[in-house]
């Protein structure tokens, strides 16, 4: 009997080079005998290997529930990270096995904003793994969704990196989510830069609806349509290029000249056309834009256009005896 005692002292109590015990092993090979044994002998269910992993944590890592059942009734610390960072519930979310990850949550309520090494909390994570169902149990458990990681991408970023319009949509439902629309990370990307220069052309859509900013630059000075025909996302561009034309007509109406500029600068056309058949000319004209009418002429505006109703720039002009606007479209005399 006594042998027996110290044999399982023994077993309890070792450790290989690794720092890996009895108890580590058996939860490898998911000898369920074993780590049943060794838990009665008083083995510590939180015994740690050289790379801080618990038995519960390698159990999570091979999504085994049998086992990890086992640890958590065994009192496993569902707070204790590896030297990684990882926490049970973080590596719960990994699996994307909702079971998995109703189990660790609801033994012990473990914090939902313990973040990992990357920085991700299990919220994050869910969303970056597009783990939907997973996503949705964290929210409803009352997760932070406005956190960041520690390159500073939001939920925002993470479903345009990855284009995960459904996930997307859980936050789009809600009114806090324009509070980081335009948050950038540490590349200076807004979630439309992103989708921009990932060809993630549903987000790029969905956030283009609620009016996200597509004049935003990154750290290397780009816009997201410039990004997007670096790569040749012909889609992409096409969307971005009819926002942009959209603006430039709202630019010229309002003489918002710098914009105009900015706008035409990264090769939109000058001369787009409406339902009317106007050009922006057309529209600073009609506006009495004068100085706005001079920067499109200088960067290649047509005033010779017509719009449906037969009238070039020129022709409004005269037609509403706009002296300054007629001076500037009337063509030199040789």
């Amino acid at each position: 009997m006594e042998g027996e005692e110290i044999l399982v002292d023994w077993l309890r109590d070792y450790r290989d080079n690794y720092g890996s015990g009895v108890l580590s092993w058996a939860v490898k090979n998911t000898d369920q005998e074993a780590i049943k044994l060794l838990l009665e002998a008083g083995a510590e269910p939180d015994e740690t290997n050289a790379r801080g992993e618990t038995p519960l944590l390698t159990s999570l890592d091979q999504g085994n529930e049998d086992l990890i059942r086992i640890f958590l009734e065994a009192g496993a610390d569902t707070g204790k990270k590896d030297f990684a960072g990882n926490t049970p519930l973080t590596k719960a979310v990994s699996t994307g096995n909702i079971r998995i990850v109703e189990m660790v949550f609801v033994n012990d309520h473990p914090s939902l904003e313990e973040r990992n090494g990357e920085g991700y909390t299990p919220l994050l994570l869910a969303v970056d793994l597009g783990h939907l169902e997973i996503v949705e149990y964290l929210l409803d458990k009352g997760a932070d969704f406005l956190k960041k990681n520690s390159e500073g991408r939001t939920i925002l970023h993470l479903t345009a990196l990855h284009n995960d319009s459904e996930i997307l949509d859980l936050f789009l439902e809600k009114e806090e989510t324009k509070t980081i629309l335009e948050d950038k990370d540490a590349d200076g990307n807004t979630a439309l830069l992103l989708a921009a220069s990932h060809d993630s052309v549903e987000c790029l859509e969905k956030l283009l609806k609620i009016e996200a900013n597509f004049l935003q630059v990154n750290t290397s000075g780009k816009t997201g349509l410039e990004e997007a025909e670096r790569q040749k996302y012909h889609h992409v561009s096409k969307i971005l290029k009819k926002v942009f034309t959209e603006k430039l007509f709202s630019a010229a109406k309002h003489g918002e000249d710098e914009l105009c500029r900015t706008i035409l600068k990264l090769g939109i056309s000058p001369n787009p056309i409406d339902q009317d058949g106007n050009t922006p000319l057309h529209i600073a004209v009609i506006y009495d834009r004068i100085s706005t009418a001079q920067l499109l002429l200088d960067l290649h505006a047509s005033q010779f256009l017509k719009n449906l109703e037969g009238k070039s720039a020129l022709d409004i002009a005269k037609e509403q005896e706009k002296e300054e606007l007629i001076q500037l479209l009337e063509p030199e005399k040789e």
